[in-house]
């Protein structure tokens, strides 16, 4: 099979998390500038860094860790479903809200204006057009039984952190569920949006076993199926894992 698009961000301390998790940082312990016969390095990070896959003990109290998950849902045919259209432009629009964090100079966005939250959610009618009969999403789910779908939604540098960025309302969740969909995947950081406590989402997600990729990056993957490669690493006891994510 031939590779046709890595939707995994390059792993660096550039990579934006979560404010107050664990950014990537990396530590030579033996190299070439010491003149060592190798070179060997260590990292630290978040499991939740880049493209990733939770599972089910982030985000609920009976739920599963890394090395328990089947990974029978991170492979097999996947449908691309793009809602850029709409997103990548309200993104554009709220990012002009844009200041300058001093004296860090870092940029921020202002996360008090309470108008992005319901901008920002992907909800029944945004993809109504594909669910139709005879519509992509529509034609994938007659054709495969258990298939899997991202969101292409342009709404996330994951370069730069933003508390703008597009999330799941629960019913969309439900939706997909009844279809046997199971996995879906967004190019955001989360399912839910960021300042979310009760993880309306993530509950459904659980309530209908359903895996979740995040943090994946499909700004160059034209809408259309293919088949997704994601594999989560054999992680005891932690709540994440990323992935390396590729479309064959």
């Amino acid at each position: 099979m031939k590779l046709k698009y890595d939707i995994s961000p390059v792993i660096s301390p550039e990579l934006a998390v979560f404010p107050g998790d664990c950014s990537f940082s990396s530590e030579e312990l033996l190299g070439w500038k010491t003149k060592d016969h190798i070179k060997l390095s260590s990292f630290r990070t978040t499991a939740h860094i880049g493209a990733h896959a939770d599972a089910s003990d982030h985000y609920h109290v009976d739920g599963i860790s890394s090395d328990q998950l089947e990974l029978g849902p991170y492979m097999g045919p996947v449908l691309v479903l793009d809602l850029s259209s709409r997103f990548e432009r309200v993104y554009k629009e709220h990012r002009d809200l844009l200041v300058s964090d001093k004296p860090s100079g870092k940029p921020k966005f202002i996360s008090d204006n309470k108008v992005w939250k319901s901008e920002f959610e992907i909800k029944l009618d945004h993809f109504a057009s594909q669910a139709a009969e005879g519509g992509v999403f529509d034609l994938f789910v007659k054709e495969h039984s258990s298939g899997r779908i991202l969101f292409k939604t342009k709404s996330y540098d994951p370069y730069m952190w933003t508390d703008f960025f597009c999330y799941f309302a629960p019913d969309v969740v439900k939706f997909l569920a009844r279809h046997n969909i199971s996995l879906i995947g967004i190019d955001t950081p989360s399912v839910d949006w960021s300042g979310s406590k009760d993880l309306l989402a993530h509950q459904e997600l659980y309530k209908s076993h359903m895996r979740v990729l995040e943090g994946l990056d499909l700004s160059k993957v034209p809408e259309g199926s293919y088949n997704l490669i994601a594999l989560p690493l054999k992680l005891k006891n932690v709540e994440a894992s990323p992935v390396r994510a590729i479309l064959i």
